[in-house]
C-alpha cells in the first residue's frame, strides 16, 4: 500500500470510535492464521533451532506474540507492556497460555517511574504511539506521509504513570529479543546490558540510534539488515535492525 494511502487509512481509523483498536485485533488474526502483517525479521526465529525464551519488549496489542508463536514454538515468551489497559488486554488474550507471561511495567536503565503520554485523536486513543516525549508524537501525526489531514485541535493527551524496572533485574536468559519502545530502546539495553552480554540473543530493534548500535557492538553484537530472506550488512534505512553475536550467527549457519 502506498505510504500516502496508508496515511489516509490511519486518519480515517482515528475518526471512528473503536476502529483503531479493532484493526489490531484483525492484524493479530491475520498473523496467527496466515502470517500476514508480520515484520519479516521474525522469520529468523524459525532458523535458530530450539528456542527456550523470547522477550517481547513493547508488547502493544500482542502482534509480536502472535508472530513469535507462528515462527517458532518457544518454551516461554515474556512480554513487557507498560500501559495497564494494553497489559490487561494481553492477559485476556494470552493468559490461558502457560508459556506466555505478561509484565505490566516499562524497562529502562534504572528502576523508578516515568510518565507516558498517550495521544487521543478524534474518536480514538492511539495507544501504540504512547511515548515519554509529547513532541515526538505530534511530529509523527504532523507528517503527511504517515497521517493525513492532521488537525491539532483534535489532539489531546492522557498521562500514565508507570513503574520502571531494569531487564537485568529479572534474571532472564533469552534466545531472542524484540524491542519496540518508541525511543526508549537505548535505556532498555543499558538496563539489560549484562543480560545481552551473557546471552547474546538474536535481537530485533526498530530504528536503533548510532549510540545503541555502538553499545551492541561493544559487547560483540553486530547490526544486520534482513531482506528477501537474507541477512546483509546493509542495515541503515530499514525499519528494523537485527543484532547478532558470534554464537547466534553460528546457529543461523552464517
Amino acid at each position: 500500500m502506498p505510504s500516502s494511502l496508508r496515511a489516509v487509512v490511519r486518519s480515517l481509523q482515528a475518526e471512528v470510535p473503536g476502529l483503531w483498536n479493532n484493526k489490531h485485533r484483525v492484524y493479530k488474526r491475520l498473523i496467527r492464521h496466515f502470517g500476514l502483517m508480520m515484520e519479516p525479521e521474525f522469520a529468523l526465529l524459525s532458523r535458530i533451532g530450539p528456542v527456550g525464551l523470547v522477550l517481547d519488549i513493547g508488547a502493544n496489542y500482542g502482534q509480536s506474540i502472535e508472530a513469535i508463536r507462528r515462527c517458532c514454538r518457544p518454551a516461554r515468551i515474556v512480554s513487557f507492556e507498560p500501559l495497564s489497559v494494553l497489559a490487561e488486554g494481553l492477559v485476556r488474550d494470552f493468559g490461558a497460555d502457560g508459556s506466555v507471561r505478561i509484565e505490566n511495567c516499562a524497562l529502562g536503565d534504572a528502576p523508578g517511574e516515568l510518565t507516558l503520554h498517550v495521544p487521543r485523536y478524534g474518536g480514538a486513543v492511539l495507544d501504540g504511539l504512547a511515548s515519554t516525549d509529547r513532541a515526538s508524537i505530534t511530529a509523527w501525526l504532523e507528517n503527511p506521509a504517515l497521517f493525513w489531514n492532521f488537525r491539532p485541535e483534535k489532539l489531546a493527551f492522557i498521562e500514565n504513570r508507570v513503574p520502571v524496572r531494569t531487564l537485568d533485574s529479572f534474571g532472564l536468559a533469552p534466545d531472542a529479543v524484540k524491542i519496540d519502545v518508541q525511543g526508549m530502546e537505548l535505556a532498555v539495553v543499558e538496563g539489560g546490558i549484562e543480560t545481552f552480554r551473557a546471552c547474546q540473543p538474536l535481537t530485533i530493534v526498530e530504528d536503533p540510534t548510532d549510540e545503541l548500535v555502538a553499545l551492541f557492538r561493544s559487547i560483540g553484537m553486530e547490526p544486520y539488515g534482513y531482506s528477501a530472506g537474507r541477512l546483509t550488512g546493509e542495515w541503515r534505512g530499514r525499519t528494523n535492525t537485527v543484532f547478532l553475536g558470534a554464537a547466534m550467527k553460528a546457529r543461523l549457519g552464517l
